[in-house]
Formats: structure tokens, C-alpha cells, sequence
């Protein structure tokens, strides 16, 4: 899908690290993300980007020398990998489910498109959840909407 920033690169940037960072490791319920296919379910987001062929889990440590690359030199395409696990609440304890594996791109070029991949799981949040999800959080960090989905999705 393509997006409308509302910010500079560098500020959008800085402000999904943050997001990122600060959203590893939170539970949701699943009935808040999406049409739960599961009950009683809750979400755990953990998050790591992209550098060279590797991904960093977005520790504060990870986070905060993205951000000093980011302020150097804002980055053409910033790589996001999503796993998501899955807990279903049964007579009070908890049973894991089978995780997630989403790839998100945002690239910030002329193109200004996010893209989602499910590597593989069950899918119980379709990319669109999963987006959804991120620029709810992203833009509920700011006082303004740095980011909206353009009208027209891409293909």
C-alpha cells in the first residue's frame, strides 16, 4: 500500500523505531486487532530490523544506533521483521500457539509504499492487521498523524 508522510523521512523514521522498540514484547488481544478466528487470545509483537543480511531484535541498545544511523543519512528502505506469537488462555494458564513471521518494507523513495509478507504461521492477523496495527501505534506516539495509507493500493 502507499503512504502520505506527514513529516520528514528522518522524523517518520526515528518515530517507527521508537514505535517498534516500544511495542516488542507488549501483549494485545487478538478481538482488539482483528475478527478473532481464536478465543480467548492474546498477541505478543516482537520486532528487529534489517542491516545487511541480518536482522537485530530492537533491543534499546539496536534501537538507539538505528536512530544515529537514521540522523546521519535517512534510510531509502527500512526493513521490519514481525514475529507474532500467539497465546490462547485455557482454565487460567497459558498455551502457545503457532507464531507469525511477517516482513514488513517501508521505502521511503519515490515510491513511498509499505509491503507486507507472511513468511509463514497461521495467519490469524492478515497483512492488513499487521499494518493497520503499526500505523495505529506509530501515530498514536505523535501529536500528529505522521503517516496514512494512500487511497490507491499498489500491486
Amino acid at each position: 500500500m502507499s503512504f502520505v508522510a506527514s513529516a520528514s523521512d528522518k522524523k517518520v523514521q526515528e518515530a517507527l523505531v521508537n514505535t517498534l522498540k516500544k511495542t516488542n514484547a507488549k501483549t494485545f488481544s487478538l478481538d482488539a486487532l482483528t475478527d478473532p478466528s481464536v478465543e480467548n487470545c492474546s498477541v505478543t509483537f516482537e520486532f528487529g530490523i534489517a542491516e545487511d543480511n541480518d536482522f537485530s531484535f530492537l533491543n534499546e541498545e539496536e534501537s538507539e544506533r538505528a536512530r544515529r544511523i537514521i540522523r546521519t543519512e535517512p534510510l531509502q528502505i527500512l526493513d521490519v521483521v514481525c514475529a507474532i506469537r500467539y497465546h490462547r488462555c485455557v482454565e487460567g494458564k497459558k498455551v502457545p500457539l503457532k507464531f507469525d513471521y511477517y516482513m514488513v518494507r517501508f521505502r521511503f523513495d519515490e515510491y513511498r509504499v509499505i509491503q507486507v509478507f507472511h513468511e509463514r504461521g497461521p495467519g490469524y492477523l492478515s497483512p492488513k492487521d499487521v499494518i493497520n496495527f503499526l500505523l495505529t501505534e506509530l501515530n498514536s506516539s505523535s501529536q500528529k498523524k505522521l503517516l496514512r495509507i494512500d487511497t490507491v493500493p499498489i500491486n
